[in-house]
């Protein structure tokens, strides 16, 4: 038997943090394996001694934490994961210290293995410690979206798969918009907005919504089911994220989260920030009905449609008459660019526009 398994044996039945003082004595946390490549394969070896680190840690933070601020630099995910373990295992005032270093390896790490887990972890311990500022910025690094293209046309890439990465947000939401929900939505639309204007190619200038074809993978913004049996399950995955961030920075009241969405250039914002106000159960801000619902460019949008005629049947009690009357006006007059779309649809056009006042009367 090699002195590497015996080691590995020792490691691995040792459950006493008793032990720390003298294995860094005898060195024995001073050489963290890197990552073998043989040929086309590569191999992440295990390593006892992190191991070990992280099963002790909650015995003694102090002690673990100082041993892993003085091991040497290590490419190995299976090293990495063990100390974002450990670090989930700490008091939140060390535990925040390793946030950085963590942060790195998430972004750089070419295969992450179990760190996205450990990360997660990590995020709701921080979260939950009062340290929501450390755990929104481990989150960032860990959904971080970039567009690429592939046989089939543009990609939405993420750090992990498809599918972790619903499981991944899902588990992330939760920690983070209890404890600071207004931080997480910020957090939830800067992740959509930059994909979705990588994916369509937002104008750089214009200060108008870009047409995301949200209505394609998304008919329903109120359609909350599980987001893998959609199309496009990381675009639903964080159009649910920020839905529900938004509900409950709502409710919190100390930052409006309409000011946020409005702040966002993709048109499926527009979507949700209807479906936001349709679900509100007290009385709304007269300014936020006039922008939303009384507004001849919001009534004729058909990327709005469903979303806008849910919210003006919740909120048709708070119009004024002056804005009824105002309403319907506009539904009597067809939507805007009445005369392209009647060339467009041609003959069709008379029972089309007769579709179109009907379900707006109906609202």
């Amino acid at each position: 038997m090699s002195r590497a398994t015996d080691l590995a044996y020792f490691f691995d039945h040792l459950t006493s943090p008793d032990w720390i003082e003298a294995l860094q004595e005898a060195e024995l946390f001073k050489s963290p394996p890197s990552v073998e490549a043989e040929g086309d394969y590569v191999r992440y070896p295990a390593w006892a001694a992190s191991r070990y680190l992280a099963r002790v840690a909650p015995l003694a933070p102090e002690r673990v934490f100082s041993v892993i601020r003085q091991l040497p630099h290590s490419d190995n995910p299976r090293v990495h994961e063990d100390i974002a373990q450990a670090a989930s295992a700490m008091p939140v005032e060390l535990a925040r210290k390793l946030v950085s270093q963590i942060r790195h390896w998430v972004e750089t790490d070419r295969h992450l293995l179990l760190l996205p887990t450990r990360v997660v972890e990590l995020a709701g311990h921080l979260a939950r410690s009062g340290a929501s500022d450390d755990a929104i910025e481990l989150a960032r690094s860990l959904l971080a979206l970039s567009v690429d293209e592939d046989i089939i046309g543009q990609r939405i890439r993420t750090r992990v798969s498809d599918h972790d990465f619903v499981d991944l947000l899902q588990d992330l939401a939760e920690p983070l918009i209890a404890a600071a929900p207004d931080a997480a939505l910020r957090l939830f639309i800067d992740l959509l907005d930059h994909a979705l204007s990588e994916r369509y190619t937002a104008p750089p200038t214009s200060s108008r919504r870009f047409d995301d074809a949200s209505i394609i993978w998304r008919p329903d913004i109120g359609d909350e089911r599980d987001a893998e049996a959609r199309f496009q399950p990381i675009l639903n995955s964080l159009v649910d994220a920020v839905v529900r961030a938004a509900r409950a920075t709502n409710d919190v009241n100390d930052v409006d989260p309409f000011d946020l969405l409005q702040g966002a250039r993709a048109s499926v914002f527009g979507r949700i920030e209807l479906q936001l106000l349709a679900g509100l159960s007290n009385p709304c801000a007269p300014n936020l009905v006039s922008r939303l619902l009384v507004s001849r460019s919001q009534l004729s949008n058909q990327t709005l449609e469903l979303e806008y005629l849910r919210a003006l049947r919740s909120k048709a009690d708070q119009l004024t008459p002056g804005q009824g009357r105002r309403l319907a006006k506009w539904i009597r007059i067809g939507p805007l660019r009445a005369g392209f779309l009647a060339k467009r649809f041609g003959d069709e056009w008379p029972g089309y526009l007769a579709i179109w006042q009907a379900r707006r009367l109906a609202a």
